[in-house]
């Protein structure tokens, strides 16, 4: 049973999004409950899983009075079902941790620690581990450690034009400022977290990571993150031009603003869309971003826009130093590509079997480096 919420104890409501992966949720729910600060709300809300997710979960419930189970008679989406959940929330602050991450023992304490010593910063975070489908840790190099585990000033929106650098299930947030801020836009599927971190600070509210690994971020097949490349980079377009964009224009950052729209035309999933397509797109980030109020209305618009001034912004990208440069980058970058999956393939063919172990190996590292030089 939870105790009442106060200044040296304040309650921490933890959202946990289920959709079939009741292989995981036993790990995550244990490492919540057996956090060594107590006073916490689990709310576990199952967006219509086909496995043994919900019976999981009430099974957990049964012998924890701390957790709470919502059911969704159908699938809605994460957003939708992040949404419901919030709904039910009494906490002062709350975290979202996803139904196969895992929060070290000590994660909510030492976020509390920070937001009790600063009171002036709404959302932290910490920096992580990553662990496999059987919850072994990856090794390095790894994507997702690069990426996450640096200390950065996030609250310079110019930090925030590539990419999101926060782990989702890593974050802690204020309540008051999470109130004000809103939830996921229930639009959006690949890039939800990146566009509601972002609201945070385009609204004022301090951003900080722990850099301590707090938390173990899972990778595996299922994951969400990367299955749908171009869908997420329309997401990442909308997000940059509608909170990012207005507020660089406000500073006189035009620099940033002219890097990011050439990474946009030399994107290589850009290129693999439809000429009409990419100058609707470009059309469309040539309008002001005030009415439009969501990632529906976003797409919506690309859907209506007319081709012909994406054309002209396209022919002046082109030929602008910086998307020459990224051009040039991405052709060496997918010419390496090409080479060392043409060697891997010789050394599949033509290895010795006494060889088969450290060859693969040798393999694993050319390709894991090349990822990780292509994400760059």
């Amino acid at each position: 049973m939870k105790t009442p919420s106060t200044k040296q104890s304040p309650l921490i409501s933890v959202i946990t999004l289920s959709y079939n992966y009741a292989r995981f949720l036993p790990h995550t729910i244990e490492s919540i409950l057996s956090q060594d600060y107590k006073n916490i709300q689990h709310i576990i809300i199952d967006d219509a899983s086909t496995d043994d997710s919900v019976a999981v979960a009430r099974a957990y419930a049964r012998k924890d009075k701390r957790i709470q189970v919502i059911t969704s008679e159908k699938n809605r989406g994460a957003c939708a079902a992040y949404a419901e959940a919030y709904k039910h929330i009494n906490g002062d602050f709350v975290c979202s941790i996803d139904a196969d991450d895992v929060p070290h023992p000590t994660k909510f304490r030492k976020q509390l620690a920070f937001f009790s010593a600063n009171p002036d910063y709404d959302l932290v975070s910490t920096f992580i581990d990553v662990i496999d489908g059987q919850g072994k840790f990856v090794t390095s190099p790894n994507l997702q450690e690069e990426w996450v585990n640096k200390e950065r000033d996030l609250n310079d929106l110019s930090n925030w034009i590539s990419g999101n650098y926060i782990a989702h299930s890593a974050v802690m947030m204020r309540r008051e400022a999470h109130d004000k801020v809103g939830v996921l836009d229930p639009n959006m599927v690949y890039a939800p977290d990146y566009e509601h971190f972002t609201r945070f600070v385009v609204g004022g509210h301090k951003i900080a990571t722990l850099p301590e690994r707090l938390m173990s971020y899972r990778v595996h097949s299922s994951n969400i993150t990367h299955k749908n490349p171009q869908a997420t980079f329309i997401e990442f377009i909308y997000i940059f031009w509608k909170w990012i964009a207005p507020v660089l224009i406000q500073q006189r950052k035009f620099p940033d603003l002219a890097g990011r729209l050439s990474q946009i035309v030399a994107h290589d999933q850009y290129a693999e869309m439809p000429f009409q397509n990419r100058m609707r797109l470009l059309s469309s980030i040539t309008q002001s971003p005030s009415k439009i109020q969501n990632f529906l209305d976003f797409t919506n618009s690309i859907a209506n826009a007319d081709p012909h001034p994406g054309s002209v912004l396209e022919a002046a990208l082109s030929h602008s130093p910086a998307n020459l440069e990224l051009r040039s980058m991405l052709r060496t970058t997918s010419r390496m590509s090409s080479t060392i999956n043409r060697l891997a393939a010789q050394i599949e063919t033509n290895k010795p079997n006494h060889h088969a172990s450290a060859e693969h190996s040798q393999r694993g590292k050319l390709m894991s480096w090349l990822r990780l030089f292509s994400s760059k």
